[in-house]
């Protein structure tokens, strides 16, 4: 087996392999790759010699070069690196159980314990405060926020970049809105008012 017999079946188990590591984060999976390949293309092992023979010769056939090239693409998949894309996300991929703190710049799973009077010691074993939220969390990967500053984290549920009202008091009062006040919304994840920013999406 050599050509696309082989180089075909490969690259397909990576993107699968990619693919499940979305599903597992409570993504979607890729869809269309071309634009998310051409937008990660550094993320790919570059070939840089070698060639496809022509009719005659590797002269008149397809050279390998820097970059995009006719013979092998953008490059064979490295899955370590594709993956670190979060599957055209940027950055570590947060579950949909946690949210990007800017401060910590790590994936947070949250408590529903405040820690706004006693900062890390209201919090359990392997928690700490978030510092933006006044929340225990537990923390998870290392990520980067894609909201703009730092008093805003992404919500992945309201899908924008909140900023909390009042760090560590939770949202009451019935419905979702609970006791948060007019522009502002209650982030069904932190259980957190916050006053409403861009539009987000969760790295």
């Amino acid at each position: 087996m050599s050509q696309t017999g082989c180089a075909s079946p490969t690259a397909s188990g990576v993107i699968a392999l990619i693919n499940d590591a979305r599903l597992q984060a409570g993504k979607s999976v890729l869809g269309f790759l071309n634009p998310w390949i051409y937008a990660n293309a550094k993320a790919w092992n570059d070939i840089t010699s070698g060639g496809q023979e022509g009719c005659r010769s590797y002269v008149d056939g397809f050279p390998a070069a820097v970059g995009w090239d006719a013979v092998t693409g953008v490059g064979t998949p490295n899955y370590k690196n594709l993956v670190a894309t979060g599957g055209g996300g940027g950055g570590t991929v947060c579950k949909y159980t946690e949210y990007c703190c800017p401060d910590a710049k790590h994936c947070l799973t949250p408590t529903k314990t405040s820690c706004a009077s006693d900062g890390d010691a209201a919090c359990g074993t392997g928690e700490v405060c978030c510092p933006l939220t006044k929340v225990c969390v537990t923390p998870g990967a290392a990520c980067t926020s894609p909201c703009a500053a730092d008093t805003e984290y992404c919500c992945p549920d309201a899908k924008h970049c909140l900023t909390p009202v009042k760090p560590g008091t939770f949202c009451t009062g019935p419905g979702t809105q609970g006791s948060c006040g007019s522009g502002e919304v209650c982030c069904p994840l932190l259980n957190e008012c916050g006053t409403v920013g861009a539009a987000c999406t969760a790295p």
